[in-house]
């Protein structure tokens, strides 16, 4: 195999970070919505709907040259309806895993990878973000999809806004 083509992903992998900030630590709060998630199931006649909610969450992000992992945690809401009878509100609490490969250009930044979420109903899958930020340290708003993968396949967005330190 050629050398260039060994090379050449490293060689973007620090190209799309500062020289001077090889790592960052992030802290972040924000909102999740599951509201694509919904399944319905007739039983006798009856109609029962599952419809996810907003929930509420935060966490520590860190990124190294491109590669960007932590721990997030977030509180999800779910609301079932059955017809003819009273609606109900669940929630579980989950702890999210990131992995994603963060791309900079400026102060734009996609990252794609996976997710693994710990608690009440684990799950893994993609992941895609889309970041705004200062190229090396200060405030920014993140958009992140996840798609589950197991039964049930959960979609969240995550409404993230936090700060970046350089290390």
């Amino acid at each position: 195999m050629r050398p260039s083509l060994i090379l050449l992903p490293l060689l973007m992998s620090f190209a799309s970070t500062s020289a001077f900030a090889l790592a960052s630590l992030s802290l972040t709060g924000g909102i999740n919505y599951g509201g694509l998630n919904s399944a319905s199931k007739t039983v006798s006649g009856q109609t029962a709907e599952v419809k996810g909610g907003l929930g509420y969450g935060g966490g520590a992000l860190l990124e190294l040259v491109s590669l960007e992992t932590g721990v997030l945690y977030f509180h999800r809401t779910y609301k079932t309806t059955v017809t003819g009878r009273a609606s109900s509100t669940a929630s579980n609490n989950a702890i999210t895993v990131p992995l994603l490969y963060r791309i900079s250009a400026g102060f734009i930044s996609l990252g794609l990878g996976g997710f693994y979420d710990f608690g009440d109903f684990s799950d893994y899958g993609p992941s895609a973000s889309l970041r705004v930020s200062p190229p090396l340290v200060g405030p920014f708003f993140e958009v992140r999809f996840n798609y589950g993968l197991k039964k049930g396949n959960e979609k969240d967005v995550l409404a993230l806004i936090g700060y970046r330190f350089g290390l």
